[in-house]
Parts: C-alpha cells; structure tokens; sequence
C-alpha cells in the first residue's frame, strides 16, 4: 500500500514536472563531502576568511572609535564617522562571501578535485557570483522593507478600526486587533524566509556549474520543493550554529556569547548615543577577538555543509548536467596553490 502510493506520488511529479530534492539523501551527502573534504576546505578558505574576518574587525573598531569620541564629546554626529567605511565593508563582504563559497561549490559539483593548502582567486566564477549574491541581497532587502511599510499600515488600519468598533459579539475587538496583527506578523516573517530560501538555496550552484547569473533559474528550481529545502537548510544549519555558540561560549563565556557577524551601527543609532552605549561598545571591543576566531573556526564546517547540500539537490534536480568541467584558466588573480 505504502509502496504504491509512493509510486504514484513519483509518477505525478513527474507529469507535473517537478523534481523532488532527496532530503535525507542529500543531508548525508552533505555531510559526507564537508567532513570528507573538510582538509581541502579549510585549504581553500581560510586566507580569504581570515581577511574578511580581519576588515571587519578593523572596521566596527573604527565605528565604535567614532560613536565613543562622539559620547565623550557630545558631539553626536562623530558617530557616524566610521557608519559609511562599515556599509562599504558590508559591500566588500559580498565579494569576499563569492571567494570564499566559489571554490568550495565547485569542489563539491565535481568541477575540480585538487586538494588545497592556501587558495585566493577573483575569476569570472567569482565576479558572476558576488553579483548574484548582491542581487539577491537587494531583493531581500527590497521585500523586508515593503513587507515591513506594508504591516505598519495595515496594522495601523486595524487598531483604527478596533478602536472604531469597541466590542465582537462581547469581545472586545481591541484584542482581536493583537491576535491579527500577531498573525500579520507570522505571514511577514514567514514570506521573508520563504523568499530566502527559494532565492539563495540554489544560487550558487546555478551560478557556478551553468556559468550564468540566473536567480529566476535558482527560483525554478526550487518550485515545489521549498519545504524539502528548508529542512535540508535546517539539519545542515542549526548544528554549526550550536557548534558556534558553544565554541563562543567557551571563550568568552554565556553573557558575552552573540553572533559577531551581525554587528551594525544601526543598532547603535537606534539605541542612542549613551553611558550604556559606550559600556556595551567597550564590552564587545574587548571580546570580539574571540568572538571572530569562533567564527573562523567554524566556518569551513559551515561551508563545506552548505556547498555540498546544495550541490547535491542541484545535480538531483538537474541529473543531465556535466559532472566534471574544465576548471576556467582566465582568472582575475590566480590561486596561490591548488
């Protein structure tokens, strides 16, 4: 019984034209080339991983010089000394991110098999990617804000109305407002990871292997299997984020454990120039040595998950595509070795 409906499931998506991502295939897999590969990865990232992680630091230490000298004279606007080299960080980030997961999605495509010792390239490969990733950044950037304007309006539009209305057959409409807007609020976050995941799950494969900037193609790709990517997403994600708390924990201990990537001087416009601003400032200058280096150690794990989960739903998805290719001899800037 179980195995003919198995059967005839199989049989629509293929009417449909759906192909169906193996989940747990495709997490071994997954698995299997991070810690399989694990050598050649840290080989091909670490040095571009060590700048990035390196700029950062010099970057927010710049921003939080600002926002301190700002506090000790009581000019506000010193804050914002250092607030354009970070947003133009965040922007060199993204070239770095298409260094760091290029070489990686193409050792777990097939598309090379040399293993690696120091490894830093900037090819057409590259270039295509950090473009892809910026366009999908914007779109997401695009689709919160709108998402967000659109929730403030009609969250506004029903406390109106609940105001108007007083009380629903003896309830008071006030608190079916909460409960709406509560519900608004699942929807919103829900679109953003919806969005997320059909964008950016496949874009790197499709980018690397199809030699194309495509995110409509990676959005395709995805169709009717979004689901199946968000619990490949999961199980390959949430144990490196665990690792990376538990590593940060180590180091630094529970008070001072957060994520050291998601640093923004925002989060310090909006809280104001303060006494507690500028301890906090001082706190997180004195730990982010270590909160980097928890970072550093975790990320080749990281990668190496991500890549091979998305390689391995991609050649699932799109079986006729060549396994092994030629790797490109036009490079911007030649790999040092490997």
């Amino acid at each position: 019984m179980a195995r003919s409906a198995k059967r005839i499931w199989v049989q629509r998506a293929k009417v449909e034209g759906v192909e169906k991502i193996p989940v747990w295939r495709t997490i071994g897999r997954a698995y299997g080339f991070a810690f399989g590969n694990l050598a050649t990865i840290i080989g091909l990232i670490w040095l571009p991983t060590l700048m990035l992680l390196a700029g950062g630091y010099f970057t927010i230490a710049h921003y939080f010089a600002g926002v301190l000298t700002a506090i000790a004279s009581g000019n506000r606007y010193a804050a914002y000394a250092g607030a354009g080299y970070f947003y133009l960080y965040q922007v060199i980030a993204v070239l770095f991110e298409a260094i760091i997961v290029v070489p990686v999605m193409r050792q777990a495509l097939g598309l090379r098999d040399k293993a690696a010792s120091i490894h830093f390239a900037v090819g057409p490969a590259e270039l295509r990617t950090f473009v892809a990733l910026a366009a999908y950044t914007l779109i997401v950037v695009t689709v919160e804000i709108a998402g967000f304007i659109l929730l403030l309006i009609v969250a506004s539009l029903i406390g109106y109305a609940a105001q108007t209305i007083g009380t629903i057959d003896g309830v008071p409409a006030v608190r079916i407002a909460v409960w709406m807007v509560w519900a608004l609020l699942a929807a919103f976050l829900a679109s953003i990871v919806y969005v997320t995941v059909r964008l950016s799950f496949l874009l790197v494969a499709v980018t690397v292997d199809e030699k194309r900037i495509d995110l409509i193609r990676a959005w395709e790709l995805t169709h009717g299997n979004f689901w199946r990517a968000f619990w490949v997403s999961l199980f390959v994600g949430t144990p490196v984020w665990l690792l990376y708390i538990g590593i940060q924990f180590a180091f630094v201990g529970f008070a001072s454990t957060a994520d050291a990537t998601g640093i923004s001087p925002l989060t310090f416009q909006m809280a104001g120039v303060s006494q507690s601003v500028a301890a906090r400032m001082h706190f997180m200058l004195a730990w982010l040595p270590y909160l980097y280096a928890a970072w550093f150690l975790v990320r080749p794990l990281a990668v190496g998950l991500s890549s091979g989960a998305a390689a391995a739903a991609y050649r699932a998805l799109v079986p006729d595509a060549p396994a092994v290719s030629t790797p490109p001899a036009d490079r911007l800037i030649p790999a040092a070795i490997g």
